[in-house]
């Protein structure tokens, strides 16, 4: 599967990532969640989005929660906007 923009950023910098905890929070579409389980120290990902959440459900080194609300607090946050206001702003936030 190919890399949404924001993926293809972010998989040109994996060393960032190294021994991070990586919260993955938007409109997801592929697969970069799956590169990062060999760099960082854990990847969450946060989803409205049903039929991805479904779909990363599979991986088991991967925390996935689907729904309206993040119930934990992640350590850094990688995130594909849609042009709403972030609160609070994350690490990183690149439009899509």
């Amino acid at each position: 599967m190919s890399y949404s923009a924001p993926s293809q950023i972010a998989a040109r910098q994996l060393e960032y990532f190294d021994g991070k905890h990586v919260l993955l929070a938007g409109e997801l579409e592929d697969s970069f969640a799956t590169e990062l389980l060999g760099t960082a120290a854990s990847v969450s990902i946060f989803t409205t989005n049903l039929t991805y959440a479904n779909q990363m459900q599979r991986f088991d080194n991967i925390d996935v929660q689907f729904g309206e609300q993040y119930q934990a607090q992640p350590m850094l946050i990688w995130c594909c906007c849609t042009g709403q206001k972030q609160k609070p702003k994350p690490s990183f936030c690149f439009p899509c």
